[in-house]
């Protein structure tokens, strides 16, 4: 049976998919954890306006969800789940803001149940 260019590609992206999407185990037990998800923010206080720039990682998960609350009424629910992100949120008036950083899994047809995995505390004088 012979394959033709279009049947080849097909073939290719679903062996492609198929390779990203398998958990790969390298090694002993300590080799399938996921990253520890972090969250690191400069500056934490100052005066207004004042930006503030939020690095992290994500939770690992392929079907999750992340979400930054910069704890001013704005949140930003495009952080990626599989790699590192960096954002900048400027605070433009005065007051004492708690930053959490929020990461779930989808369940199927439910939505994600987010959970705080992190929180700073911004203080903007």
């Amino acid at each position: 049976m012979r394959f033709g260019r279009r049947d080849f590609r097909a073939r290719s992206c679903a062996a492609l998919l198929f390779c990203l999407a398998a958990p790969v185990s390298i090694g002993g037990p300590e080799a399938q954890t996921r990253p520890a998800m972090q969250l690191k923010v400069i500056p934490t206080s100052g005066p207004a306006p004042l930006a503030v720039e939020f690095t992290g990682t994500g939770s690992g998960h392929v079907e999750g969800v992340m979400l930054l609350d910069f704890g001013d009424g704005h949140m930003d629910d495009s952080i990626p789940t599989i790699r590192g992100f960096e954002r900048v949120h400027t605070y433009t008036a005065p007051g004492t803001y708690r930053v959490e950083l929020k990461s779930g899994a989808y369940g199927g047809q439910h939505p994600a149940k987010l959970t705080t995995v992190a929180t700073v505390t911004i203080v903007v004088r």
